[in-house]
């Protein structure tokens, strides 16, 4: 199933590539070696891979039943469950958020800068940031 999945979203095989157009006020940056920052937004519906999700058949809200979810890092696994360059010769920056059921806890890699609720007060978005150069396939979450 993994390599199904893998092979879906392999840029070799002109599959699953996300293009990013610079604007060209933003070529000199570029040009002169600069870094530049880019924001995806993004949501994640039946993951094929990278992702493992456990909701125990029991009574109770998900919370109560022990309900949870985390990634794992087997090889190219992290290009199936967010936009990235799925490649360890390529650190970067992240700023990582993860919006999850009220009753629920996100924990990822860097640090937790804050915690907002939605305005229904149903869910609350975890905001990280990790400062420290790290490559895609160190990127963890996992959600109970």
């Amino acid at each position: 199933m993994h390599l199904a999945a893998a092979q879906r979203v392999d840029p070799d095989n002109n599959a699953g590539e996300l293009v990013v157009q610079i604007p060209p006020d933003a070529a000199h940056l570029v040009a002169e070696g600069r870094s530049l920052r880019i924001s995806i937004e993004f949501s994640l519906e039946q993951p094929q891979g990278g992702v493992h999700f456990v909701v125990p058949n029991c009574e109770g809200t998900l919370a109560e039943r022990g309900a949870h979810m985390y990634t794992y890092s087997y090889e190219n696994s992290s290009r199936l469950w967010f936009p990235c360059v799925d490649s360890f010769a390529e650190p970067c920056t992240w700023k990582l958020e993860f919006t999850v059921d009220d009753s629920m806890t996100a924990v990822s890699c860097g640090d937790l800068v804050e915690v907002v609720y939605t305005p229904d007060m149903r869910r609350k978005t975890f905001h990280y940031v990790l400062n420290t150069p790290a490559c895609a396939p160190n990127i963890a979450l996992a959600v109970g």
